[in-house]
Formats: structure tokens, C-alpha cells, sequence
């Protein structure tokens, strides 16, 4: 075969780098990668030059409109660039309406990936709905969409404020309507009517006397689902924020986008140069790898982009090993092919899934690997329905297709994430092993691993041994509707909402699965029409209900035991028993309790589960501690037995 060595950084042109019908041979692949010991990074975004930043205009009409001090702000003139930078308000309305969560365009800086401006600011911090007056929903309408109405909880206005939402005080109303009026267009993005969907709508008016905001229509509209039989409708909790206005530039590292000028308006996080500021436009991926067969790319690290990293459309038995890929819109897409593998790959803070693989019944995926990734801080832009690893899933059954058969998704580690850890619409898949962990961290009523397939061309999945886990809002394993004849054996789910729900799900055998310390019940299962194959060997602990009771007049149930919610496995509280199954330090033994007690319960290989050591992946005895800290600072291995850990949460308490 032929190897291609690169070193050094590489700014590629809008399009990206297109390997086209490429042919390596089996034992004899076509390799690209970095030269040993060399660091090789490439991205297509932009780099913008210190003296295209220019000082904001003082004249009165823009001073009104800034929120700090103008020596602070800076401003790219967009209109005067060439060709990619010409963006167009019809196109941001189209890209980033409904759901999609598409961007124009994204601007970085020192590696970092700018915050579009938004109200309020903060991470968890969010206003919400008052009364829906009218949804705007156009869902089986013709002819003119109509407009969705709600009051805003204002701080005069005697309406409940949860305690980390944000009220809208009235100079700030103001403001946003006389934005509005003068023609910048303002933007609602949020959670606004169930938790898996995420639109951003543009403000239509403002009525600072009524408190009311109009928005656009969206496919079903504005308030919970939940809260539609009496008006008005909602039920005061759907939390959105207002984004990409120049009046909300209050914080540095923020930025917006003005249409009617053309112009990105920046405050620059202090200390950082204006020189090392990138502009990220194109929607190609940074590497195109197209109708190629037996190609590896390799110890690559690519960044910067609001498109896919890496695209593979097609082709067989390519592969993706040791790549690192940040601040990118998709890690690492496979479009169809057969046989291709990612492996011991880092993808950390991308806008949708980390990890994805895409199917159609004319472009089937056929037997890919995914294999000892690592995947973190995903979702950063779309948070609905944006998984670490995402096997032939879309959000609405209608718009599936279920052409993925025969993926294999092992050893894995995904965390940290605002909604899924792995989504799955596949036929004869296996997904064992991976360890998934703070997921739902803004949503609910998704799980660690979720299906919800058709059962045309899905199903019959093998999910065993995974590790999932630290999620209070969250369910660990969820089989909802349309999920059939699934096999899942030996999963440990620990500290979750529920650990394992199932939702009229078909056919589908559950054996030996450990659930500890479930915030509302340990097993929360329906069973849809027909008799589950089996469902035996499971085991409750530490949770306030174990079963609910009865699972269905059909279910073939065997040997399935609740040890109460005071059963802690041998360990003094529910806390150290979650740790034990966390396999933190001194606490290996916890299964041990369970074999003891329950008669057919198997050992379960905690060891096993999530990244492996690999001739590429070389962990240290603190991975799976340190990949658990939003900030890890030291981690220090002291001797065999002893590990000694820290971190500095948000509040900078240590632990």
C-alpha cells in the first residue's frame, strides 16, 4: 500500500479536501497521516486579520444600541468580503428556523468557539413562557401559517419564576422593541413545547404594554403538548432565550450577527488576540472521502467548522484511527458504504451528534465499526436529538428509513450532553460495552442508550454489558414505541431517572440487568402487544420502586427481584454504593452482593465496559475519573489500589 505523510497546518479552501475514488486493497490500504511525532491540524475556516476588526461607530443612533462601553466591542464589515461571506436574512431564517438548528456561519478565537449572543446568559439559565395565546401551529393547515402569541413573564407581572429562570425587566423589553420596529430581526430558541425539540422562531412584534411577543408559525407551535386543553395554553415552564442581537453583547466572547448593516459585532474575551479569530462559513466537511474503498486516515486532527469533520459517502472498508476533531458541526458521518470503521477517535464540543451514521434504502450501511471513541460535549447547537453516536436516527418515525443493518457500536465513552447518549434505528446491530454518562443535562425523557425503530426493517438488536450512568434526569436504557425484538442482557444503569423504560415496546428479552439508586423507579415497562421473548434476572436496588406493578398481563417474567429502597448491596448509603458500581477506588466488589443473594444473577464485567487500551488509545488508571469532571485539573495514581482525584466544579468545590 501507499502511505501519505503530513505535518504542520493545513487552512483548506471553502470546499474542504476531496479524496474521490481512491483504491487501496485489502491488506495493502491507501493510508494518509501525520508524520510520527508530528502534529498535523487542518480546518477550512477563515483566518481574519487583526486590522478587518474594526472600532464600532459612536454615532448616537448605533451608541443606543450598545449594551457595554463601544471601546470594548469590534466589528467585521461583512459586506465587503468575498463571496461566502455575503449572508443573506432569507437564508438564516430558512437554515435556523424549526428545529434544525443549522448556523450561517460561527466565529472562534484563541480555540474557542464564540457565543452567539443571547439573553439570558449562563449555562441552565433560561426565561419561559407565560400564557400561550395562541400556538402557531400549522401542522394539516393550507393557505397562511398563523402566528404563535404568548405573554413574557415580565419582573412587574405576578407570575411564578422558577429559580433559575430569568425575567424580562421592562427597560430590556424596550429595547428589544425598538430593535425590532427599526427592522433587526430577533430570534426565540428554546425547549418551547416538549423537551426533544428545539426551534428557534423570529419575533414578529413586541407589545411592551399587552407584555406579549408574537413569533412565527412553527410546524406544532408554542407551549407544552402536555398543557393544550384549556386556554390559555402552556404550562409556564417552556424555557427559550432571545439570541443574535446586538443589544444582548454584554459579556465578553459574545457576538451577533446584524443584517440590515451586514456586520458581526464581537466583544473579545480579554487577553485574546484579534489576530488568531477565525470565521467558520462552509457547509462541505474539512475531509470528503467519496466512493473510496480501503483508505485510513490517520492521527489527524481537524477543527473549526460548522460541517461534518470527516465525511465518508459510500465506498468500503475505510477507516478513521486516532483522529481528534473539536468545534466542528458532525465528527465524524458515514453515508452508506460497507464495512467502515471509526476507532480510537476524541470528539469533543460539536453542535450535533459526534458520531453518525446515515442510511437510505438506496444507500444502505452495512456492517461499520464503531469502536473505543471518545465522545464529549456534544449537541452544542442542537441539543434535541443529538447523540454521541447516532445509528440511522431521525427525530420523526416518517422521515426514517432503516437501512443500517449489522453496525457494531463497542467500547465507547460518551458524556456529557444536554439530551441522548446513543440514539439507535438498526436491524441485527450490536451496541455493547460503551459507557455513557451526564447525558440529559437540559432535557428529559430520552435515555443513555434510546430506540424507537420501525419494525419493517429494524430490530433485533443485541445491548449488552453497557455502563450507564450519572444522569438524575435522564433514563438509562428506553425502548420506545415501534422497538422490537431487541435482546438486552447484562447492562448496569446506575443513579438515573428511571433506569430502564420501556414504552410499548415488541418481542424484546431483558435478562440481567443491574438498576441502583433510580431517582423515580428502577424498571418502568409497558410492554406492547404480544408477550416479551424474556424478561428474567433483573435486579432493583436502593430505588423507591423496583417494578411497576404489573409489568402486563403477558409478561414472562422469572427471578426478577426488588432488594428496597434501603438496600444499599453492603455499603452504608445509596452515594457509595453509586460510586462502587462507578468502580471508583476501594469499591470493586459491589456485584458481588447480588450473585450472593439472587439466584441466576451473572457477573457483570464493569471492568469491560467503556475505552479499552489500544495500540492508539493509551489510557492511565484516572481516564474514566478525569472524562467524568467538567474540569479536571490532577489526577494522580499512587500506587496499585490508591488513586487520588480532584476537580473544580462551577461553584470551585473540590472533589
Amino acid at each position: 500500500g501507499i502511505t501519505v505523510f503530513l505535518s504542520g497546518f493545513f487552512e483548506l479552501p471553502a470546499r474542504g479536501w476531496l479524496l474521490a475514488s481512491l483504491r487501496g486493497r485489502a491488506g495493502a490500504p491507501l493510508i494518509v497521516r501525520a508524520l510520527p511525532g508530528a502534529m498535523v491540524q487542518l480546518t477550512h475556516a477563515r483566518a481574519l486579520k487583526k486590522k478587518q476588526w474594526k472600532r464600532v461607530s459612536t454615532d448616537p443612533a448605533w451608541l443606543a444600541r450598545y449594551a457595554v462601553s463601544p471601546d470594548k466591542l469590534r466589528v467585521f464589515r461583512t459586506k465587503a468580503a468575498p463571496g461566502p461571506y455575503q449572508v443573506k436574512q432569507t437564508e438564516w431564517d430558512a437554515l435556523y428556523g424549526e428545529d434544525t438548528g443549522q448556523v450561517l456561519f460561527e466565529l472562534f478565537a484563541d480555540d474557542q468557539r464564540q457565543q452567539l449572543a443571547r439573553f439570558p446568559n449562563g449555562a441552565g439559565r433560561w426565561m419561559e413562557l407565560g400564557p400561550v395565546l395562541a400556538t402557531g401551529a400549522y401542522q394539516g393547515l393550507a393557505g397562511a401559517r398563523p402566528r404563535g402569541r404568548f405573554v413574557y413573564k415580565s419582573e412587574d407581572a405576578q407570575l411564578q419564576q422558577p429559580a433559575r429562570s430569568q425575567a424580562v425587566d421592562a427597560a430590556r423589553a424596550v429595547r428589544w422593541a425598538a430593535a425590532q420596529a427599526q427592522g433587526h430581526r430577533l430570534y426565540l430558541q428554546g425547549y418551547m413545547r416538549v423537551p426533544w425539540q428545539f426551534p428557534t422562531l423570529r419575533v414578529l412584534s413586541i407589545n411592551t404594554t399587552s407584555e406579549q411577543i408574537e413569533v412565527a408559525s412553527s410546524f406544532l407551535g408554542i407551549g407544552s403538548k402536555y398543557a393544550r386543553t384549556n386556554y390559555p395554553y402552556g404550562d409556564g415552564q417552556e424555557r427559550h432565550r432571545l439570541v443574535n442581537l446586538l443589544e444582548e453583547i454584554d459579556e465578553p466572547g459574545e457576538y451577533a450577527y446584524d443584517f440590515a448593516s451586514q456586520q458581526i459585532f464581537w466583544y473579545p474575551p480579554s487577553g485574546s488576540s484579534r489576530s488568531h479569530s477565525r470565521l467558520a462559513d462552509s457547509t462541505d466537511p474539512i475531509i470528503s472521502l467519496v466512493n473510496s474503498s480501503h483508505v485510513m486516515l490517520v492521527d489527524l486532527t481537524l477543527s473549526w467548522s460548522i460541517a461534518d469533520a470527516v465525511s465518508i459517502i459510500d465506498g468500503e472498508h475505510n477507516e478513521i484511527i486516532n483522529c481528534n476533531v473539536s468545534l466542528c458541526g458532525r465528527g465524524v458521518t458515514l453515508y452508506g458504504g460497507t464495512g467502515h470503521r471509526v476507532q480510537d477517535c476524541d470528539v469533543a464540543h460539536v453542535n450535533y451528534a459526534g458520531i453518525e451514521v446515515v442510511a437510505s434504502p438506496a444507500q444502505p450501511a452495512l456492517q461499520h465499526t464503531i469502536h473505543n471513541n471518545l465522545v464529549h460535549h456534544y449537541g452544542q447547537r442542537l441539543p434535541a436529538w443529538s447523540a454521541g453516536i447516532k445509528v440511522a436516527f431521525a427525530q420523526l418515525v416518517q422521515d426514517r428509513v432503516g437501512a443500517a443493518r449489522e453496525i457494531q457500536v463497542t467500547h465507547n465513552e460518551m458524556h456529557s450532553a444536554p439530551h441522548a447518549g446513543l440514539l439507535l434505528d438498526c436491524f441485527n446491530c450490536t451496541v455493547a460495552y460503551n459507557n455513557i454518562h451526564h447525558f440529559a443535562q437540559e432535557t428529559n425523557d430520552i435515555g443513555g442508550i434510546y430506540t424507537n425503530t420501525v419494525s419493517e426493517h429494524s430490530g433485533q438488536n443485541d445491548i449488552s454489558f453497557n455502563f450507564i450512568h450519572s444522569s438524575p434526569t435522564g433514563n438509562g436504557l428506553y425502548l420506545d414505541e415501534h422497538s422490537v425484538s431487541d435482546r438486552l442482557h447484562g447492562n448496569v444503569l446506575v443513579d438515573l431517572y428511571r433506569c430502564l423504560k420501556v414504552d410499548f415496546a415488541v418481542g424484546s428479552s431483558i435478562t440481567n440487568t443491574l438498576s441502583a439508586v433510580c431517582g423515580q423507579r428502577a424498571y418502568d415497562v409497558t410492554w406492547g402487544p404480544g408477550a416479551p421473548e424474556l424478561f428474567a434476572a433483573n435486579v432493583a436496588a436502593a430505588s423507591p420502586t423496583g417494578f411497576l406493578q404489573p409489568l402486563s398481563p403477558q409478561a414472562a417474567e422469572e427471578s426478577n427481584v426488588d432488594l428496597g429502597p434501603k438496600d444499599y448491596l453492603g455499603y452504608a448509603t445509596s452515594s457509595l454504593l453509586a460510586q462502587a458500581l462507578q468502580r471508583l477506588p476501594g469499591h470493586v466488589s459491589a456485584t458481588q452482593h447480588i450473585q450472593e443473594r439472587v439466584p441466576g444473577f451473572s457477573a457483570l464485567p464493569l471492568d469491560g465496559m467503556g475505552l479499552q487500551q489500544s495500540a492508539s488509545r493509551h489510557l492511565n488508571p484516572c481516564q474514566s475519573l478525569l472524562n467524568a469532571c467538567e474540569e479536571p485539573t490532577h489526577c494522580i495514581h499512587l500506587d496499585a489500589g490508591s488513586l487520588l482525584m480532584w476537580c473544580v466544579n462551577e461553584s470551585n468545590s473540590w472533589r
